[in-house]
């Protein structure tokens, strides 16, 4: 494992992998239940948007924990790396959706935001 993963205390080890393991089963659900559920059952365009692309954002937050703590590289290159994964993966996986790739980055905009508030609040 990681040296900065090693510095942590016990209880923030815990957080840090059971967060990423809810937000993963979350993803999981959504991406093969939820959002097959609510595409048979509705024709609103917005809330069928919303449904297609949720599965990216989300996605974003455990890729950007497990490379946070694992990989120790700095906030950006996190957050490039992981975005980079997202688009990759969606380029793969099937039909390429722009939409899908332009709200990993929007959720990657979310953690920077995130990660930089919290730096100035804790100093």
């Amino acid at each position: 494992m990681n040296y900065r993963f090693n510095q942590l205390s016990q209880r923030k080890k815990v957080i840090i992998i059971g967060s990423v393991v809810l937000i993963t089963i979350f993803y999981a659900i959504n991406r093969h239940y939820l959002r097959p559920y609510v595409f048979s059952k509705t024709d609103n365009e917005v809330i069928r948007f919303i449904f297609n692309v949720l599965p990216n954002f989300i996605g974003i937050f455990p890729m950007y924990l497990a490379t946070k703590y694992f990989l120790n590289y700095s906030l950006v290159k996190n957050l490039l790396y992981v975005v980079s994964l997202a688009t990759i993966y969606e380029y793969i996986s099937g039909p390429f959706d722009i939409y899908d790739v332009l709200t990993s980055v929007v959720a990657a905009i979310i953690i920077y935001i995130y990660e930089k508030l919290i730096t100035i609040y804790r100093s």
